[in-house]
């Protein structure tokens, strides 16, 4: 024989008895309500961790590119090359992120030394935008501006 903590009552079939009619349905509903709860919380928490990734790539990109640009003012003059190792950098985002260069400009220090920027502009989209207002693409952009040894 089994005895119900609850009601001290005992089952002879060795089964606890039955729950009230009104309370057979009550764990389904709460199921119900919680559900969507966290199934949203799950998503934004995916979606957060996707755009941190998405941000620190796109810095790490531009740092590299102009970090590579900086080296020499042959590597400044390299588009090409720049663009390469930016990209090849943020190789992980689909779609590829774009890359601006600009052309080697004075660094205003009046020392002959020039400088190169690098921007690097990416558009995130959200797996589930609605419940949160919010748009479903989000820009992400970086720029990193670097003095330029001066040697050729």
């Amino acid at each position: 024989m089994r005895q119900d903590v609850r009601t001290g009552e005992r089952s002879s079939r060795g089964q606890l008895p039955a729950r009230d009619k009104g309370q057979q349905g009550q764990s389904l509903v709460e199921l119900s309500l919680v559900i969507p709860v966290l199934l949203m919380v799950t998503i934004g928490t995916v979606d957060f961790g996707r755009i941190m990734y998405a941000y620190v790539t796109v810095v790490n990109a531009a740092n590299t590119a102009a970090q590579y640009a900086a080296t020499s003012t042959i590597a400044s003059a390299d588009t090409a090359g720049i663009n390469a190792v930016a990209l090849n950098d943020a190789a992980a985002l689909i779609p590829q992120p774009a890359v601006i260069i600009s052309s080697p400009t004075d660094d205003g220090q009046g020392d002959g030394f020039k400088q190169i920027t690098v921007s690097v502009l990416y558009t995130f989209t959200l797996i589930f935008p609605a419940p949160l207002g919010l748009s479903p693409e989000i820009p992400i952009s970086h720029t990193t501006t670097m003095r330029v040894v001066p040697k050729s």
